[in-house]
């Protein structure tokens, strides 16, 4: 409050005196400055946020000031934290007062972080090269764990097949691959796996042609036929040539879309088994690098084979699924499914597919079954790109790991993912998962093709003389010959002999007692042989 007193004289000096005036009044003004500027790219899970930026409300308080000159105080109103260990942000609110109540309101600090933390194998992975024979087991990958700061780390095993110089002789470069939830990644050393196909196929009788002698010229004389061997061989062979529609070379295209008849779950046709076919019903051959005309060829190998068609759907978390025919004619497409295919007996068979268009990120497909076979598709199986997880010793698959952006969903895509597995038996499954509700993309299988039984055996057959015509050796070689040149053979040897000494056709002289001049003339005696004609000698001393 202010008063004023005064007073008031005129000229003759009279005096109105202690005359008042009075005015009230306050600060009204609330402080002024302004916020702090918050920090960003904070190295800190979204768990330890506000300890790794605290408010601190005295600091920020010398970022203001009172128009009175006063002291100014700064309160949190708010505190509102948002986002994962990926990417977080954290927003203060505040008010700034001076001591009279004056309010500054509604001001903010924001500090943008996330987990920096290096992702760490828990257990080194190894780098010892392992040697296997084509005819074993890959070597299961060992299993390895990596942490870092926070979060969930995955760890996956990425493998790549580098063709030597058969099918049969390959090198695997395999790696572990650890994966945090914001998508960065941690890759290990590479370890080698060296296969080589060293042995030959193996013989599917289980009674093998032996060596015997036999008597010419006996009344049940008889060389046997040959036998009729087949073998088999661990490797089986996938021709790494292709034609112009990605057809391979020397198979049989087995036709399951035309089998199924346009079923479609997305006409209305369920999830389920959809039907049980014939093979030879539905096995085609195309000519060269074209996709028509189909010729059917049924063999009779496969005679009363039957396979049948099963779809499942896998989806999760509302993610659309369907199964319905693909755009190359032969096959299916289907997103967030599997696809099942089960023969009667077992069969050599190949499946091939890639993606729509690529392989979208978080896009995750897999096979199982009887296979053991996932190669890349000629020329345009992109196993080797960056952005690609693929395994090659079971489980089979194919992964983008990369982080999903439902409004980019061709971010970090994967072009021509595209593969071949192939094994014998009576399953093959192909699966597709991509657990998105917008933006998925589907996979396709392109092809079933089943291949005719390998021949592998050759027959040669050598007659060798012996010390006359009746005494003689068949020599039969059974030879069978792998993709990789390895050999394994059978020698069977039938002898061939004459036993059986010639037989007098007269009755014999005896032996007699006589004078010189009685000793009688030489009998003529003739002989037959069971072979053939005898030549008699005669001698006398």
């Amino acid at each position: 409050t202010l008063t004023y007193t005064y007073q008031v004289a005129d000229t003759c000096g009279n005096l109105l005196e202690d005359e008042t005036i009075t005015y009230s009044g306050s600060d009204q003004t609330a402080p002024t400055g302004t916020a702090p500027q918050g920090q960003v790219d904070v190295d800190a899970c979204v768990s330890a946020a506000e300890t790794a930026v605290p408010f601190d409300a005295a600091a920020v308080a010398t970022n203001y000031t009172d128009n009175c000159a006063g002291a100014v105080t700064v309160t949190l109103t708010n505190t509102e934290l948002t986002g994962n260990d990926c990417a977080w942000t954290l927003t203060y609110t505040y008010q700034v007062a001076d001591t009279c109540g004056n309010l500054l309101e509604g001001e903010t600090i924001t500090h943008t972080g996330s987990n920096q933390a290096p992702i760490v194998f828990d257990t080194l992975p190894p780098t010892e090269t392992l040697l296997v024979s084509s005819c074993e087991p890959l070597p299961t990958a060992a299993i390895i764990t990596a942490s870092k700061g926070c979060g969930d780390v995955e760890v996956y095993v990425d493998e790549l097949r580098i063709d030597g110089s058969c099918f049969g002789n390959y090198t695997i470069e395999r790696r572990w691959v650890a994966i945090d939830e914001c998508g960065n990644q941690t890759v290990s050393d590479v370890q080698l796996i060296e296969v080589t196909d060293e042995e030959g196929p193996t013989w599917n009788e289980a009674v093998l042609p032996q060596n015997m002698t036999l008597q010419a010229c006996a009344p049940d004389f008889e060389i046997p036929a040959a036998a009729v061997l087949t073998a088999t061989d661990c490797t089986y062979d996938i021709d790494n040539d292709a034609d112009g529609n990605f057809r391979l070379d020397g198979s049989l295209l087995l036709q399951i879309q035309e089998a199924s008849n346009g079923y479609s779950t997305l006409n209305g046709d369920p999830f389920g088994v959809v039907g049980t076919y014939l093979v030879n019903d539905y096995l085609y051959t195309y000519a060269p690098g074209t996709q028509s005309p189909a010729i059917p060829n049924p063999l009779p190998e496969f005679d009363g084979i039957t396979f049948t068609i099963t779809t499942v759907d896998v989806s999760e978390n509302g993610a659309p699924s369907y199964v319905a025919p693909s755009t190359f004619g032969a096959g299916f497409r289907f997103q967030n499914a599997r696809i099942e295919i089960t023969f009667s007996n077992d069969v050599f068979f190949t499946v091939n597919g890639n993606t729509q268009v690529a392989l979208r990120a978080q896009s995750y497909i897999e096979y199982s079954g009887d296979g053991n076979i996932l190669v890349p598709y000629p020329n345009v199986g992109s196993h080797n790109d960056p952005n690609l997880i693929s395994s090659t010793s079971g489980p089979y698959y194919l992964y983008n790991p990369n982080i999903f952006n439902p409004s980019q969903p061709n971010l970090n895509r994967v072009s021509d993912a595209r593969t071949i597995y192939g094994g014998v038996g009576t399953s093959v499954n192909v699966e597709h998962r991509h657990p998105f509700v917008t933006g998925t993309g589907y996979t396709q299988i392109f092809e079933l093709q089943l291949f005719p039984q390998q021949d592998l055996v050759t027959f040669e057959e050598e007659i060798v003389a012996g010390s006359c015509a009746n005494n003689y050796e068949v020599i039969r070689t059974w030879t069978a010959v792998d993709e990789c040149g390895n050999e394994t053979t059978h020698v069977q040897t039938i002898t061939v002999e004459d036993a059986t000494a010639p037989v007098f056709n007269e009755t014999l002289p005896t032996d007699i007692t006589v004078s010189c001049e009685s000793v009688p003339a030489g009998v003529v005696l003739t002989a037959t042989d069971n072979c053939g004609t005898a030549t008699v000698s005669f001698t006398e001393t």
